[in-house]
């Protein structure tokens, strides 16, 4: 895995990092909501 990308912001980079980290480890997510218009409809 590729850490550092030619100009890439160092933000986009914890920001892949913790989409990978969300992905794997969907059960430790710190605030787990339910998927848009899940919860909305009666």
């Amino acid at each position: 895995m590729q850490l550092h990308n030619a100009g890439r912001p160092l933000g986009e980079i914890r920001s892949a990092i913790e989409e990978n980290y969300k992905t794997k480890y969907r059960f430790i997510t710190p605030t787990p909501h339910p998927p848009h218009g899940s919860s909305n409809h009666p």
